[in-house]
C-alpha cells in the first residue's frame, strides 16, 4: 500500500474513531447533563452572557488554561454534525491545526461570536439563540459581511 493510500487509510479509520466511538458518545452524555449556568446561578435565559461566556472559552490566550482545546473540539463537532454538507476541513485535519492565534469578537457587525484564524485561513459565524428564532436573512447578511471583509 503507497504512503498516500496508507494515509487516507489512517483518516478513514481515525474519524470512524471520533465520529461512531460508543464510549465517546456515553462521555457526551454524561456532560450534556451538567448545566454549568445551572449550577453557577448564571442567568439561564441571558444570551448576551452566554455569548460572553462561550466567548472566553473559545479564547486560546484566555487564563482558562485550555489553550485551544475548547474552542478545536467545539468545531470538531460542529464538522462531525453537519455530515454530509461539504466542509473545508475534515474534523481530523482540524485537529492538528495550531489556533493559538484565533481571534474571538463579540457582536463584530451584530454577529454573536465571530472567530477569525488568519494564519488557517478561517471565519466561523456562531449566532447564539435563546428563546428567539433566526430574524429575516439574518445569517445571509452575516455571512455577506464576513465575505466582505475576509473573501
Amino acid at each position: 500500500m503507497g504512503e498516500v493510500d496508507q494515509s487516507a487509510s489512517d483518516l478513514r479509520e481515525l474519524e470512524r474513531f471520533i465520529v461512531n466511538n460508543l464510549d465517546l458518545e456515553r462521555l457526551e452524555a454524561l456532560l450534556d447533563r451538567f448545566n454549568i449556568f445551572e449550577a453557577t446561578g448564571f442567568p439561564i435565559r441571558r444570551e448576551v452572557r452566554h455569548s460572553d461566556f462561550l466567548a472566553f472559552l473559545m479564547r486560546p490566550r484566555e487564563d482558562h488554561g485550555m489553550g485551544d482545546a475548547f474552542v478545536k473540539r467545539l468545531l470538531q463537532q460542529a464538522l462531525v454534525q453537519s455530515s454530509g454538507a461539504s466542509e473545508p476541513v475534515t474534523p481530523t485535519e482540524l485537529s492538528s491545526w495550531d489556533l493559538g492565534q484565533m481571534q474571538v469578537r463579540r457582536e463584530w457587525r451584530y454577529i454573536d461570536i465571530f472567530l477569525l484564524d488568519e494564519s488557517n485561513q478561517l471565519t466561523v459565524i456562531i449566532e447564539n439563540k435563546i428563546d428567539a428564532g433566526e430574524g429575516r436573512g439574518q445569517l445571509n447578511r452575516y455571512y455577506q459581511a464576513v465575505r466582505e471583509e475576509y473573501s
